[in-house]
């Protein structure tokens, strides 16, 4: 935060930031005024100031984000000018260790949400590789140090946790298949598992978190099990207890609406970031996104899934990057091998 409000340039980018995380709150999908006057005064005052420096860089990074769910030639155009930049440097590694971990944090979180590779740094840049540590405080199904969920028997239901390891063996299974010739086969297990995630709450008797979970991992495993993209397992008919007929993504954007997303879940982060990152992936489809028509619907389920997702990332801290960074490229690779096989 002290190099951000070191600059006017990069402040400026920040409240840009901050004021498009307003407008969702406000129930807004498109900018408000104020957003609007925001990123053009923060245009202007970098306009004709683009060294390579690391305030350009991080404002250029800053509007970048402002633009997620957005307009597309806008993030298009400042993230064309954040790789060249970073290119004029030297490199991801000419640049402080401080900035390139918070810019490869984010920018492997967009190429999740976007499947955008081509556009951000090499995904396997071990730049936020330290583990020097004993523990990681944000396991998830993609990546739990040592293979521990211990942290969160404390934070959520029995059910959920469950669902939380299968989740993580299930990655674990798909991954390591796919390290050999052969496609992954998946075992009577974890069919009955994707059946049994198919079992909805009352309506009356919802515990949200679990929820969420559950819907994410009905997407997650229905993908992988029947070898299709995120986007077509998040689009199946799906009966909500609250919702009705609806789509499995629509229900998991209620459901995690319904949770403290503002939190990020405290200290079921890493899970909190799963789901968004599986919701979001789902949104936005195997393709890049298009330039034309998006319903406002849909814009709405891309701003929410990606800007929950960029807030549980920051929200980790330096200290934990590496592990964020783990998450984030098993889960890059996941969906990387799903869409491959669905070109």
């Amino acid at each position: 935060m002290r190099a951000i409000c070191a600059d006017q340039m990069s402040f400026l980018s920040h409240v840009s930031v901050s004021s498009v995380y307003q407008d969702l709150a406000d129930g807004l999908w498109q900018d408000s005024g104020t957003t609007v006057r925001i990123k053009t005064h923060a245009l202007s005052t970098i306009a004709g100031q683009l060294e390579s420096n690391d305030a350009t860089i991080l404002s250029i990074l800053h509007l970048l984000l402002s633009e997620v769910g957005g307009d597309e030639t806008a993030f298009s155009v400042h993230y064309r000018g954040l790789q060249g930049l970073i290119h004029k440097r030297g490199g991801l590694s000419q640049l402080t260790y401080h900035l390139a971990t918070y810019v490869v944090l984010h920018l492997t979180t967009l190429a999740m949400l976007k499947r955008l590779p081509e556009l951000a740094p090499h995904p396997t840049s071990n730049l936020t590789l330290r583990h020097t540590r004993q523990s990681y405080p944000c396991a998830s199904p993609l990546y739990a140090l040592h293979g521990e969920f211990t942290s969160l028997g404390n934070s959520c239901s029995t059910q959920t946790l469950e669902i939380i390891i299968d989740m993580s063996n299930l990655t674990q299974a798909f991954t390591h298949q796919h390290q050999g010739v052969t496609n992954f086969v998946p075992t009577p297990q974890y069919h009955e598992i994707y059946s049994h995630l198919h079992r909805s709450p009352s309506a009356q008797d919802i515990d949200w978190i679990h929820e969420s979970t559950r819907l994410a991992a009905l997407i997650y495993t229905h993908a992988i099990i029947h070898h299709t993209t995120f986007t077509s397992a998040a689009n199946i008919s799906h009966q909500d207890p609250t919702m009705g007929n609806t789509t499995v993504l629509h229900a998991l954007l209620s459901a995690v609406d319904h949770t403290d997303a503002i939190g990020c879940w405290g200290s079921m982060r890493g899970v909190f970031l799963w789901v968004c990152l599986i919701g979001g992936a789902a949104s936005w489809g195997s393709d890049n996104p298009e330039v034309g028509f998006v319903s406002p619907q849909m814009a709405w389920m891309r701003k929410c899934f990606s800007f929950w997702a960029i807030r549980a990332v920051v929200g980790v801290g330096f200290e934990f990057a590496d592990g964020t960074m783990e998450g984030l490229r098993m889960g890059l690779r996941i969906r990387n091998l799903l869409d491959e096989r669905n070109l």
